[in-house]
């Protein structure tokens, strides 16, 4: 991405986009964090508290897709985001 307060690069198999990678701060500490890309990111959110799961943020939009970070019942951490549902404008990204 053109900006040099965020270091983030998204990694595409043909045109599809299958990897995004962003440096933290040093508040952070080092994780994964796996998406699960869904058709309605408020209806898998729905469906994974139902079942235990807990939110831990979200759901929220952004030019990515609406998406939201959850843990399951027994504390693995996990996104969901629905890449058909965006607002915003795309950043404008840099090929690396």
């Amino acid at each position: 991405m053109e900006d040099d307060a965020i270091d983030f690069k998204v990694f595409n198999v043909g045109d599809d986009t299958v990897l995004g990678r962003m440096t933290m701060t040093d508040e952070f500490p080092p994780y994964i964090q796996a998406y699960f890309t869904v058709e309605d990111c408020d209806a898998a959110v729905s469906r994974a508290t139902e079942r235990g799961g807990e939110l831990q943020f979200g759901p929220m939009d952004s030019p990515f897709g609406r998406f939201a970070a959850l843990t399951d019942p027994q504390g693995a951490a996990f996104a969901v985001i629905d890449m058909r549902t965006t607002k915003g404008e795309m950043p404008k990204m840099t090929a690396g």
